[in-house]
C-alpha cells in the first residue's frame, strides 16, 4: 500500500500533501512494524518538510517502543530536520537504552562536520566511553567499528534488540555471522585485547590507531581487504590472529606488515636471521600454525602435519616443510620466498596452492621441491631457472602443460608428474620420470 501511494503521486492521482497526511495516519495507527518503516521511509522520499511531518518523526524517535521505528526516524531527522531535531536528538542520546539506536545516530552524523553534528557525536562517544570504561578515543573506535560492520541503515535496523545498560558489554545477537559483540579486555581504561573473530569486515576503522595499549588482536579476515596506515601506530601490539585466509594472488601489504611486526620476532629468537624471519611469519599467517624449528640431524615427518623448518650454520633458512596443514591450507606461495637464497628443500604437498610466483625461479640453491596434491593450473616460466633442482613432484595437480623453460632443469634426477603430462616432458628429462 505504501508503494501504491508513491505510484499515485507519480501519476498525479494524489498530491504530496494528501499523501503525507495518509502516510502519517498509517504510521500512527498500524501495528505492522515493517509497514510503518516503509511509510516513514516514503514520507522522507516525498520530501514534505512540514511541522506535522517533523512532529511525527520526533515522536517516533523519542517514544516509539520499536527499535526499527526509532532508528528510521533518527535517520530521517538527521538528513531532513537536523537543526529542528537537535533537542530531540540530544534527549535521545542522553536517555536511549539501545546502543543500536545510538550507533545509528552516530552513523547518520558521521559525514557531517557542522558544530551541532560534532557536538552530538561527541555526546555519543562520551556515553560509549562510560559504558565500556575506556578513554574517549577508544570509545570512538568502538562506534566506528559498529558503523563499518553495517553496510547501511536498513541492515542496522534488522538488529532490533534492546539492551538495558547494566554495567557490562552489550550483547547483539548473531546476524549472518558478522555483527557480534567484540570481546574486549580492558585495563586502566584502555583496550588491550580485541577479538573480532566473527566480524566479516572489509576494512578496519582508521581510528584503530588510537588503541595505544592494544596487545592482542583477532580478526575475522575472510573479507578483509585493507588495514589502515594507522595500524603502524599500534606500538604495543604483540599478536594478530586471523579467523580465515582471504583468497588472493599475492600477499597484501597488511599481511606483510603483520608478519614483520608481530610474527618475525619469535623466529629471530629461534635463530633465524632478521631478513628472513618475516617470511616464516607470512607462512604462519597463511596456514594458522607456528612453524617449529628442527635441527639438522632431525628428519621432517612427511605425514605428521607438523610444519617445520631448518637453518644452516649462518641462521638462514635451508628447509621448509608445510605438509597438509589442518587449520588453513596454503593457497599460494608468497613471492617474498625469493629472499631465501639458502633454501634447499621446500615441501608444500597436500595444500590448496593455485598460484606459483615467478620469484620461485630465484631460488638458485633449491634442490628438492614437492608441490604434489595441490590445485596448480600453470607453472611460471622462471621455474626453469632452478639450476640446482634435483627432485620435483608435481603429481596430483591440474597442470595443463609444462612451460618451455622446463628443459633447462639440467640437474633434475627425479620427476614425478601425472601421466597426462608425460608427453609434454622434454626429451632430455624423460629418463628421470618416476612412477607416481
Amino acid at each position: 500500500m505504501a508503494r501504491d501511494i508513491l505510484l499515485d503521486i507519480k501519476n498525479g492521482t494524489i498530491g504530496k500533501s494528501e499523501a503525507s497526511e495518509l502516510l502519517i495516519s498509517l504510521i500512527e495507527n498500524s501495528d505492522d512494524v515493517d509497514f510503518r518503516v516503509k511509510c516513514l521511509t516514503l514520507l522522507a522520499d516525498i520530501d514534505i518538510n512540514t511541522k506535522k511531518t517533523f512532529r511525527i518523526l520526533e515522536n517516533c524517535l523519542i517514544s516509539d517502543e520499536n527499535l526499527s521505528i526509532r532508528t528510521t526516524a533518527a535517520d530521517i531527522l538527521i538528513n531532513k530536520f537536523l537543526n529542528e531535531a537537535s533537542v530531540a536528538l540530544d534527549w535521545t542520546i542522553e536517555n536511549e537504552e539501545s546502543l543500536l539506536v545510538l550507533t545509528s545516530i552516530f552513523k547518520g552524523l558521521k559525514g557531517k562536520n557542522d558544530t551541532l553534528s560534532k557536538n552530538l557525536k561527541d555526546e555519543i562517544i562520551n556515553k560509549f566511553s562510560e559504558i565500556y570504561g575506556v578513554v574517549f578515543e577508544e570509545a570512538n573506535f568502538i562506534l566506528e567499528l559498529y558503523s563499518l560492520a553495517i553496510e547501511n541503515v536498513d541492515e542496522l535496523r534488522r538488529f532490533a534488540n534492546t539492551h538495558k545498560f547494566d554495567g557490562g558489554p552489550f550483547q547483539i545477537p548473531k546476524f549472518h555471522n558478522y555483527f557480534l559483540t567484540p570481546r574486549l579486555e580492558i585495563k586502566d581504561k584502555h583496550i588491550i585485547s580485541l577479538d573480532l573473530f566473527f566480524w566479516k569486515l572489509r576494512e578496519l576503522p582508521e581510528s584503530i590507531g588510537s588503541l595505544s595499549k592494544l596487545k592482542y588482536l583477532t580478526l575475522g579476515s575472510e573479507n578483509l581487504q585493507r588495514i589502515p596506515d594507522s595500524f603502524n601506530s599500534l606500538q604495543e601490539l604483540k599478536w594478530v590472529e586471523l579467523s580465515s585466509i582471504p583468497k588472493f594472488e599475492s600477499i597484501p601489504k597488511w599481511i606483510l606488515y603483520i608478519a614483520k611486526k608481530c610474527y618475525a620476532k619469535g623466529y629471530t629468537k629461534d635463530g633465524v636471521i632478521e631478513e628472513e624471519a618475516y617470511i616464516l611469519g607470512i607462512f604462519e599467517i597463511l596456514i594458522g600454525y607456528e612453524l617449529l624449528r628442527i635441527e639438522k640431524y632431525q628428519k621432517a615427518q612427511k605425514n605428521s602435519q607438523i610444519c617445520s623448518y631448518k637453518l644452516n650454520e649462518n641462521g638462514s633458512i635451508s628447509e621448509i616443510f608445510l605438509p597438509n596443514p589442518t587449520k588453513f591450507k596454503l593457497q599460494l606461495i608468497p613471492e617474498q620466498i625469493s629472499n631465501l637464497q639458502s633454501l634447499e628443500i621446500l615441501d608444500l604437498n597436500n595444500n590448496s596452492i593455485i598460484h606459483i610466483p615467478d620469484s620461485i625461479g630465484a631460488l638458485n640453491n633449491l634442490k628438492y621441491l614437492d608441490l604434489s596434491n595441490n590445485n596448480i593450473i600453470t607453472l611460471p616460466n622462471p621455474i626453469g631457472s632452478l639450476i640446482s633442482l634435483e627432485y620435483l613432484n608435481l603429481s596430483g595437480n591440474k597442470i595443463g602443460e609444462l612451460p618451455k623453460s622446463f628443459n633447462k632443469l639440467k640437474s633434475l634426477k627425479s620427476l614425478k608428474i601425472d601421466n597426462k603430462l608425460i608427453e609434454n616432458v622434454p626429451q632430455n628429462l624423460k629418463s628421470v620420470i618416476k612412477n607416481t
